[in-house]
C-alpha cells in the first residue's frame, strides 16, 4: 500500500526506486500525531502488560517504553513474570490491534519462562505475531504440540525471523524434528529447540 501511495503522488518511477531502497521503518516512522510507529506499537504494548498487573509486567511495561531502537524497533521481553494463558491472550489481542506499521517495529518478544502460558496461550501468540518479528523467546512455557505446530505454522511464513527460541517445551520428538527441518531450509534461521 506504502508504494502505491508513493506513485501516486506522482513521484515517477526513478524517485520510487530510491525510495525502494530506504528501509521500511525508516519511510514509516511518523504518525500524524508526530508519534512514531515503534511509540505507539511501545504505548499499546505497555498498557497491555500493566494490565495485567504483576510487578515483572510493570518493569517490562517500562523497559518497553525506553527499548526504542536506533533502527525503529522495539523489544518485548516479560521473562519469568508468572503470566498465564490469560495474560498471553491479553498480549495477543493487543497485538492484533497494532496497525501493520506498529506491529512492524516489534523486532524481539519475548515471553520465556512463564510455564502457565500453555498451549493456550501459544495458540492465541502465534495467531498475532507480526510476521516481521526477528527474535521469539518462549522458553520453558510448557508448550505441548498443539501450541508448538501453530508456532511452527507462524515461523514458517515469517521471512524476518533470524531467532527462535523454544526450547524446555513439551514438544514430541516429531516436532523437534519439524522445527530443526525449519532451520535446514533457512540458512539465516537460528533454532534452538
Amino acid at each position: 500500500m506504502f508504494r502505491r501511495q508513493i506513485l501516486r503522488a506522482g513521484l515517477g518511477a526513478a524517485s520510487f526506486m530510491t525510495v525502494g531502497l530506504l528501509s521500511f521503518s525508516a519511510l514509516a516512522r511518523t504518525t500524524a500525531s508526530g508519534r512514531t510507529f515503534a511509540e505507539g506499537a511501545a504505548i499499546k504494548l505497555a498498557q497491555a502488560l500493566r494490565s495485567i498487573g504483576c510487578d515483572e509486567c510493570s518493569e517490562s511495561a517500562m523497559r518497553l517504553e525506553t527499548s526504542l531502537r536506533n533502527d525503529g524497533s522495539i523489544s518485548l521481553h516479560a521473562r519469568r513474570a508468572g503470566l498465564s494463558a490469560a495474560d498471553a491472550m491479553t498480549i495477543s489481542d493487543t497485538l492484533q490491534s497494532l496497525t501493520y506499521e506498529q506491529a512492524s517495529s516489534l523486532g524481539s518478544f519475548s515471553l520465556s519462562y512463564n510455564p502457565l502460558i500453555g498451549d493456550e496461550g501459544a495458540l492465541a501468540l502465534a495467531r498475532s505475531l507480526p510476521d516481521t518479528l526477528r527474535e521469539l523467546g518462549l522458553v520453558g512455557c510448557e508448550i505441548k504440540d498443539t501450541g508448538g505446530e501453530a508456532i511452527l505454522r507462524w515461523a514458517s511464513k515469517s521471512s524476518y525471523l533470524r531467532i527462535i527460541c523454544i526450547e524446555e517445551n513439551q514438544f514430541s520428538e516429531h516436532l523437534k524434528a519439524q522445527f530443526r527441518q525449519l532451520r535446514q531450509k533457512n540458512e539465516n534461521l537460528l533454532v534452538i529447540v
